[in-house]
This record gives structure tokens, sequence and C-alpha cells, in this order.
């Protein structure tokens, strides 16, 4: 049971972060912001702390009813996900 809730909750936390990084390497490329881009995909762990804060409204793919996009809600889940992973399914942290 602890293997499935650590799986399941690493698995959380990869979506989490792709989607959150995706996006914002999408936007930049959609801006014609090549390097940025490039820097967001190397630097991806920043890019997902700081993305769902700076991100412009126009920059969600599936915005919410209120103009706002999912990156906040998909951090949190990346969060608890990551932490049910690592301190109750006792899955290693990922270094």
């Amino acid at each position: 049971m602890k293997l499935c809730v650590g799986v399941a909750g690493r698995f959380a936390f990869w979506l989490s972060l792709w989607f959150v990084v995706g996006n914002g390497v999408a936007q930049s490329f959609q801006d014609n912001e090549v390097g940025l881009a490039v820097a967001k995909i190397a630097l991806f762990p920043i890019t997902w702390l700081l993305w769902p804060f700076v991100a412009p409204d126009y920059a969600s793919a599936w915005p919410l009813a209120d103009g706002s996009g999912w990156f906040i809600p998909a951090l949190a889940v990346g969060f608890v996900g990551y932490g049910l992973s690592t301190f109750v399914g006792e899955l290693e942290p990922v270094e």
C-alpha cells in the first residue's frame, strides 16, 4: 500500500512539474523568446517554483472561469504529491 501511495504521489509531482514548466516554455516560444525558453528548460526547478507567480494571465492554455490559470493549484498538487511520496510512500527523495 505504501508503494502505491508513493508512486501515485510521485506521479502527481512530475505531472505538476511538466505542466507548469511546459506552459512556461510554450509561452516563451509563443512570444519568440527562444533563449528564455531554453533557460526555463535548463533551470526547470526554478521555473516550476516561480512561473505560477509570475506568469501573465494570458499564459494559461486552459484558464479558469475568472481568467486565472491552473498554475498555483498545480504547484500545490506537486508539493503535496512529493510530500506524500517521500514521507508516506517512503520513496527516496529526488536528487
